[in-house]
């Protein structure tokens, strides 16, 4: 499966916002929730893995708090 991004709601209320990071304090991939402000590791088996750098418009980039962009990015 490739994720760009994720997003649950409950009813119409936006919970939880996801998009792919890499980690630079350990390089660990991830995925980081820009509603909640907070980094989530693979908690399954395995680890995530990165494909290719993203430039279209599926994935989000995340910068001081805005979905500005389009990049896995750094956190």
């Amino acid at each position: 499966m490739q994720l760009y991004s994720g997003k649950i709601y409950e009813n119409n209320t936006l919970l939880y916002h996801y998009i792919p990071v890499r980690r630079v304090s350990d390089n660990v991939l991830g995925l980081y929730d820009i509603i909640n402000e907070k980094f989530y590791s693979n908690a399954g088996t395995g680890t995530f893995t990165a494909g290719p750098a993203v430039t279209n418009n599926c994935a989000a980039f995340y910068e001081s708090g805005v979905a500005s962009g389009r990049h896995l990015i750094e956190v």
